[in-house]
């Protein structure tokens, strides 16, 4: 696998990727569309959230497992 400066990779025991994390302030604006669709960034706010707009992790978690169970191609 590439490695590329920004996003990193998180294996399991057996070496198989199992989650990635982004640099969202270098990478945000192609990701956006995506975070849109899965209902994590509104229209309104896209990345220019403000710190008492901000949601935890946990919410976010939340609401982006909510999201994705209501994608047509989830099962």
């Amino acid at each position: 696998m590439a490695t590329i400066q920004g996003i990193q990779f998180e294996k399991d025991a057996n070496g198989k990727p199992i989650s990635v994390k982004i640099n969202l302030e270098k990478y945000g604006t192609q990701l956006e569309p995506f975070l849109k669709q899965i209902g994590i960034v509104n229209e309104k706010d896209a990345f220019d959230i403000e710190l008492e707009n901000a949601v935890s992790s946990q919410d976010f978690l939340n609401n982006a497992i909510e999201n994705i169970k209501k994608l047509p191609w989830k099962k």
